[in-house]
């Protein structure tokens, strides 16, 4: 859950950069990092969303995808990352099975 909550973050992070790079030129991104840095480190005491890994992880996937359209490379990656987990899942318990 957090790592598909950093991904919307990164989202924000997006627009935030958009938003402010008219006024604050080179500035932006710093700006849009350490309020998602801010919020991500925020949420470490929180009981179902204090997992400060999945959320950066979450935040470096959509920004190292560089998607030309938000919308769909947020969904792109939360397809593929649920995916993945449902793999792993399917292995783990088929590993199990076939172990005992």
């Amino acid at each position: 859950m957090c790592l598909w909550l950093g991904m919307v973050l990164a989202v924000v992070g997006h627009t935030i950069v958009e938003m402010t790079s008219p006024f604050a030129g080179v500035l932006a991104l710093p700006l849009a990092v350490f309020v998602l840095a801010s919020v991500a480190v925020g949420l470490r005491t929180t009981p179902v969303l204090n997992n400060m890994l999945a959320w950066f992880l979450g935040l470096v996937t959509f920004f190292a995808a560089e998607p030309e359209d938000v919308l769909t490379g947020l969904l792109t990656l939360v397809a593929a990352s649920a995916m993945g987990a449902l793999a792993g899942f399917v292995c783990q318990r088929l590993q199990h099975r076939f172990a005992t």
